[in-house]
């Protein structure tokens, strides 16, 4: 706990402090002023003054009590109560993107994919995350976000909808098909931010259909230079798959199989333990409003002024 304006409650402590001073010290009344009663002996021995008085010391003390609490609630709204505790930003200056090859040869397997990257996406905290997909060209289908639930759902949406020419409109747009290192190097171009960490789920077979741009070991060679680690996800276990696999160890990530159960779980924790040792963030303090606190005291407070003064009336 921690008091954001500390000094605005010292402040206020002072004046109470002040003020219940003055009124102690205040003129008191002399013994002769008022006038002189004879007889109050016999009623001050009677049962019925004996109980009133103990039930107006009794209400006095409750009603000082209530005063007391009403004081310290508007003392701890004044200072602004609050909760501290430490929070690290490292979560949060990691880039993912998820990057899916739609060629004929992935067809049969495209959908499970997208389902592995939602299974990833899943266990990940304050990433940013996007999709791309590609063939003959590479398109966006979202760019880098936090916003958990749409990517979320468009990655169900297109596990659905993955096979269809609609989805897919825009990945053909160039010649032959399948260039492999072209589309890395489309993911690669999609982070916009490169002081962040960042990291590329590729999903390929490596099954090279055309001549690209960029052979695969050119296009994993920029993502070493531009300090991208990737890991490469893919349903079978083929001589192909085995050099992306090897590869993206050259980055500092690895290769994983969809028929593991454990993939998608290992690549979350391949992500998070890589990325944490590269960016490891700045400590900051934290402080959460406790205001409810201050409010419970003051209401508690007024609650046993409100209840004892109408009581005190019902005894007159």
């Amino acid at each position: 706990m921690a008091l954001k304006f500390w000094w605005l409650g010292l402040v206020l402590l002072v004046v109470l402090v002040v003020f219940a001073l003055a009124w102690a010290l205040r003129g008191r009344p002399s013994a002769s002023v008022g006038a002189l009663v004879a007889g109050t002996g016999a009623i001050r021995s009677t049962l019925r003054f004996t109980v009133l008085t103990r039930r107006f010391l009794v209400a006095s003390t409750i009603q000082v009590a209530s005063v007391g609490l009403i004081v310290a609630g508007c003392w701890l709204l004044a200072s602004r109560l609050g909760a501290t505790s430490d929070a690290n930003s490292e979560q949060h200056n990691r880039d993912i993107m998820l990057c899916l090859d739609v060629s004929d040869s992935m067809t049969e397997i495209d959908a499970d994919l997208m389902r592995a990257f939602a299974d990833i996406v899943s266990g990940l905290e304050g990433e940013r995350v996007g999709l791309t997909i590609w063939n003959s060209s590479a398109i966006a289908k979202f760019p880098l976000t936090n916003d958990y639930e749409f990517i979320l759902e468009e990655l169900r949406r297109g596990a659905d909808q993955v096979d269809d020419f609609d989805y897919m409109g825009g990945t053909n747009a160039g010649e032959g098909g399948s260039l492999i290192g072209d589309g890395v190097v489309s993911c690669l171009q999609r982070f916009d931010h490169l002081d962040r960490a960042r990291t590329m789920i590729l999903a390929s077979d490596n099954s090279l259909d055309a001549p690209p741009i960029y052979t695969v070991d050119e296009a994993f060679a920029m993502a070493r230079e531009q300090g991208v680690v990737v890991f490469t996800l893919h349903g079978y276990d083929t001589t192909e798959y085995e050099q992306l696999r090897s590869l993206a160890a050259g980055t500092g990530g690895a290769g994983y199989l969809l028929d593991d159960a454990s993939s998608a779980g290992e690549i979350i924790g391949s992500i998070q333990a890589q990325e944490a040792a590269r960016l490891p963030g700045t400590p900051q303090l934290v402080v959460t409003d406790q205001s409810a606190i201050g409010l419970t005291v003051i209401a508690v407070g007024l609650a046993g002024w409100i209840v004892v003064g109408r009581r005190a009336r019902s005894w007159r």
